[in-house]
């Protein structure tokens, strides 16, 4: 702005004296095709209003410079074309997608994308209900045969093994996943 207003009291006759361009340039410690563009961009725009001197100085590549932005559609279909399994973290996602992680992760913040977490469900069959309902009518009594009360045997003789298989899945597990998609439900014949 100072370059502005030193240019603007050096000017006689609506035109600049022989050496002002060199002399500013040296003052201000750049080249004096610096200062001939600002005058130049200025005497443009003080035809149209008065505040050329502002309109030089402003940015002409605003908004239309740096690198282009990568579509939210096309990161939506990348994340899509990626497995389930491995969409549970950002860095895997990312991966898979070959996109960069910094990307999905803004557009995590900005609610394209969501971690949605499912946790493990039984897979019960119809042969598992059936033998469970076998098991516990086996242990069940009569208590009285002249009325019909029942109630369950004494179990001081019986130790329960539950079958587990420890480790094989998480209980919880998160995934990545887009507004139209579905959390992958996840069932474990033992849990």
């Amino acid at each position: 702005m100072a370059m502005l207003v030193d240019l603007r009291t050096t000017v006689q006759n609506n035109k600049l004296p022989h050496g002002t361009f060199t002399r500013l340039a040296t003052k201000y410690g750049c080249h004096r095709s610096t200062i001939t563009a600002l005058w130049n961009a200025q005497s443009v725009n003080s035809n149209d209003d008065n505040n050329g001197s502002i309109h030089a100085l402003h940015n002409k590549r605003q908004g239309r410079c740096g690198r282009p932005r990568i579509r939210n559609e096309d990161v939506l279909d990348a994340v899509a074309g990626v497995d389930v399994q491995f969409r549970q973290t950002i860095r895997s996602t990312a991966h898979h997608a070959s996109m960069s992680k910094s990307t999905l992760h803004r557009r995590v913040q900005e609610g394209l994308l969501d971690r949605r977490s499912t946790n493990l469900k039984p897979a019960l069959t119809q042969a598992h209900m059936s033998s469970r309902l076998e098991f516990c009518l086996s242990n069940v009594t009569q208590r009285d045969p002249t009325q019909s009360a029942f109630e369950f045997r004494d179990f001081d003789d019986t130790i329960h093994v539950d079958e587990k298989w420890f480790r094989m899945d998480k209980d919880a597990r998160g995934f990545y996943l887009t507004s139209s998609e579905d959390a992958p439900e996840r069932r474990t014949q033992n849990k």
